[in-house]
């Protein structure tokens, strides 16, 4: 299975590379910002994902597939998460989040 190692600009996400890959590195880079930070990231993990925030999460801070991440969180389909995904990118608080 691929893992998603390095960024990739998604086609759905109404977003230029730029931003994209911004908002992708800024998501591996997690564990190294500050605990407001890590807070701001979470509200927006469980605002957007709701009951999947947990995959959601997963999906955006680690290299796993989308696969391997429903099927471990129980997760029927990638479909699922997909639109989630594509609403992170395009609802994330980047002003907020970079001041």
């Amino acid at each position: 299975m691929k893992k998603r190692e390095n960024f990739s600009r998604l086609a759905s996400v109404k977003l230029n590379v730029s931003k994209q890959g911004l908002i992708f590195y800024i998501n591996r880079n997690y564990y190294r910002f500050s605990e407001k930070k890590q807070q701001l990231l979470d509200r927006q993990y469980e605002r957007i994902g709701g009951e999947y925030a947990n995959a959601l999460r997963r999906y955006m801070l680690t290299a796993d597939t989308m696969t391997k991440i429903c099927f471990e969180e129980h997760i029927a389909s990638p479909s699922t998460i997909y639109p989630l995904v594509r609403r992170f990118y395009e609802e994330f608080p980047l002003g907020e989040f970079l001041r």
